[in-house]
């Protein structure tokens, strides 16, 4: 990362020291940008998920699927496991089907 800038804000009679709205933009040492976003304000998750921007593609990855948008069109996948569930019966590690036809 080559600079940025962040900003936020809490509410002094929130709880604990966790920001209720926090934004930074960021460029890296290619020249690509970047932002993030954050908002403990509703009671539950809203919107939860990492968009990925390139040239010729864009990827949404959500808490329930990945949306793939190319030159082919937009193809969503939904969610196998519930990540939480897995990590909570397993050791830790969360390993996700291969979907049939996915390509790589």
């Amino acid at each position: 990362m080559t600079g940025g800038s962040a900003v936020g804000s809490r509410s002094p009679d929130g709880p604990g020291d966790v920001l209720d709205v926090c934004t930074a933009a960021l460029r890296f040492e290619s020249g690509a940008v970047g932002s993030f976003a954050s908002s403990c304000l509703l009671p539950r998750g809203t919107r939860i998920g990492v968009e990925l921007v390139a040239p010729g593609r864009a990827l949404w990855l959500t808490e329930h699927r990945l949306i793939v948008t190319d030159g082919d069109g937009e193809r969503t996948v939904e969610r196998q496991v519930d990540p939480v569930d897995a990590a909570a019966a397993g050791n830790g590690v969360v390993q996700v089907p291969a979907t049939a036809g996915e390509r790589r």
